[in-house]
């Protein structure tokens, strides 16, 4: 679509987000807006129930931080430079009149460089209100396009307002106590045939893929994004191929997605993601056997689990494309490997199907260690490759090899220049990567005491998760925000009166305690798991992984807010 999205919409979802926060009384809504879209949607995005919404917000860790007496302090001054900021862009109409009780934004086609969408809000509001809150949408859309007609196209009982100017067109409509917007005409008479229960367009509500993938999410959740992505696929495959972002195989399996459904859920104080993927490639659906999990113990916070595979054959990027050189060098070294004979079809049966990564923070340690680990079946083609990439690629380095407790143990020394000592540790079933050789005798032993498994919190956060089949990750949010909040604060505290910045938009002097944020937090999960029909992919905790993955981890979240302002 050449133009931005009107005003008109962005109204409708500052609204809808509005109402999130506000305490207003009512009954939710039990229309459901799939009903509204076209079963050919490509895209569909719904906020089913806001009342409901807003009343489960409150029990959320992050609500609870919030309210937190010193993050309000800290917060006051930031949050207030926001609103003054956001006040001179947004509409100045009472958005909270509308009472919007859900909302939905939907994509129904693509047609060159015009989309064709569509969308609504069901509210409380009088019609008076309602006019009164998308006045200023309207003066905003009528100012932009000073030279566009407006007309009224009738539909049965209902009047369609229609505004058009060059190849910008906006139609509206309202229908008992919904509100429909869209840049075609035609999708403003469906929504208005499916509201009615009129004969016509499927409704996306009762389409078989829509239904697959909502059966294996939750039944009550805040947001929901459904996408058919074969229409888009089809649009980049060809410049994605050509322009070597993408091999065919890789969209192959693009192609075999009927449908992707992502929702977010408040459980508590948790909150939930579920992403499903109808028809992805399941591959092994077997359990995710963890064999790793045995060197997790409580001070892991950070352990990730999924299934490795050596592919038939070494399979690059176009080297072309890297500036760094380092495709260069990985294809030098793939290529002496394979004549060393050790391509992919001799080491691919050496190892076994599960890898693993750990991240371990004793309290008494400056920094965590790092501990990778995979399957070992052939132990002597494994030890082939470590020693031919020692004499070859290792040259250069202080490199060591040793044998202690019948292990083959490589060792880089750093001098002491660096608080890491990388070490490679081979044993009958396993093979090991450590950045620090002191947990070397521990991982050699295969056995934590006590284990990560045996904690109420691990437990807990399991057990709110299907098996994993494909992949599992734990992350400890509170004892790595503790390590790391606890170590920047005093810096930040330090460092405000050398940045002007920083004192202008924030008041570092209030900064919460860590207590004060800690106490409301506990790990993080995530888990992959394939069924029948597709993978699914979900994930629980204070936030998600893929929130605190989007925020960028949790000390940056300041950050982030600090960029905001001084943008």
């Amino acid at each position: 679509m050449k133009k931005i999205l009107p005003v008109l919409l962005l109204a409708l979802f500052a609204a809808a987000g509005f109402a999130l926060w506000q305490r207003q009384s009512g009954t939710a809504s039990h229309n459901d807006p799939a009903s509204l879209a076209p079963a050919g949607a490509i895209a569909f995005l719904v906020l089913p129930d806001l009342d409901a919404t807003r009343a489960r917000w409150p029990a959320t860790a992050l609500a609870k931080i919030g309210a937190e007496p010193e993050v309000r302090a800290f917060l006051e001054k930031p949050l207030a430079l926001l609103r003054e900021r956001l006040s001179k862009v947004q509409p100045s109409a009472d958005l909270q009149a509308l009472n919007p009780v859900s909302a939905f934004l939907v994509l129904a086609s693509l047609e060159g460089n015009s989309p064709k969408w569509s969308g609504g809000f069901r509210h409380r509001a009088t019609p008076e209100q309602l006019t009164a809150a998308l006045k200023p949408a309207r003066e905003e859309v009528l100012k932009k396009y000073p030279t566009g007609r407006t007309d009224i196209v009738q539909h049965g009982d209902t009047p369609i307002e229609t505004f058009t100017a060059d190849d910008f067109h906006l139609a509206t409509a309202s229908f008992k106590d919904w509100y429909f917007v869209a840049n075609d005409t035609v999708l403003i008479q469906d929504m208005l045939d499916r509201a009615a229960h009129k004969s016509g367009t499927t409704p996306l509500a009762t389409s078989q893929p829509f239904l697959a993938v909502r059966k294996q999410l939750p039944t009550r959740m805040e947001s929901l994004i459904f996408l058919q992505p074969a229409a888009i696929v089809g649009r980049i495959k060809d410049v994605a191929v050509s322009g070597g972002q993408a091999t065919k195989e890789d969209l192959a399996a693009l192609e075999k997605i009927k449908a992707i459904g992502a929702s977010t859920a408040f459980e508590g104080p948790l909150l939930r993601d579920s992403i499903y993927l109808l028809g992805a490639d399941q591959k092994d659906a077997a359990k995710l056997a963890r064999p790793a999990m045995a060197l997790a113990n409580p001070r892991t916070v950070l352990f990730l689990a999924g299934g490795i595979s050596i592919p038939q054959k070494w399979s690059l990027p176009d080297a072309g494309l890297d500036r760094t050189g380092m495709l260069r060098t990985l294809e030098g070294i793939l290529t002496d490997l394979e004549a060393a004979g050790l391509g992919p079809a001799v080491l691919a049966p050496a190892f076994g199907t599960e890898g693993a990564l750990q991240i371990d923070w004793e309290p008494t340690s400056e920094y965590p260690a790092l501990l990778a680990t995979a399957e070992v079946r052939d132990r002597a083609v494994v030890s082939k490759l470590l020693n031919h990439l020692a004499a070859t690629q290792g040259r250069t380095l202080p490199l060591s090899r040793a044998e202690e407790s019948g292990a083959e143990v490589f060792r880089v020394s750093t001098g002491g220049l660096l608080p890491v000592s990388p070490t490679v540790a081979l044993s009958d079933k396993r093979l090991f990567l450590l950045s620090d050789e002191k947990v070397l005798a521990a991982a050699l032993a295969g056995n934590a005491t006590p284990k990560l498994e045996a904690q109420p919190a691990f437990q807990q956060a399991m057990a709110s998760l299907h098996p994993p089949t494909h992949t599992f990750v734990y992350f400890d949010l509170k004892s790595v925000f503790e390590r790391a909040y606890g170590t920047v604060r005093p810096l930040l505290l330090f460092g405000a009166g050398f940045v002007p910045g920083l004192s202008k938009n924030a008041d570092l002097t209030k900064l919460p305690s860590t207590e004060a944020v800690s106490k409301h937090l506990s790990p993080i999960v995530f888990s992959e798991t394939a069924d029948a029909e597709g993978v699914l992919m979900e994930s629980t905790g204070p936030l998600t992984l893929n929130q605190f993955v989007i925020l960028g981890g949790g000390g940056a979240i300041l950050g982030q807010l600090q960029g905001l302002m001084a943008n």
